[in-house]
C-alpha cells in the first residue's frame, strides 16, 4: 500500500497504478484498491467507518 500512495501522483490513476503493483506483488488489483481505501478511512482521508 505504500507502494501505491509514494507513485500515485506519477500515473495517470490509480487504477492504472494499482493494477500495475498487483501484478508485480501477485496481488488482484481489486484487493489492493479496497485495501487502500481502508487505508484512507482509516487515516480520515475518506470517509467511512474505521477498522
Amino acid at each position: 500500500m505504500r507502494r501505491v500512495a509514494d507513485h500515485e501522483r506519477d500515473w495517470p490513476s490509480r487504477w492504472a497504478l494499482v493494477v500495475s503493483i498487483g501484478e508485480k506483488i501477485g496481488c488482484v488489483p481489486q484487493t489492493l484498491h479496497e485495501w487502500m481505501k481502508k487505508a484512507e478511512v482509516d487515516s480520515g482521508k475518506r470517509a467511512g467507518v474505521p477498522t
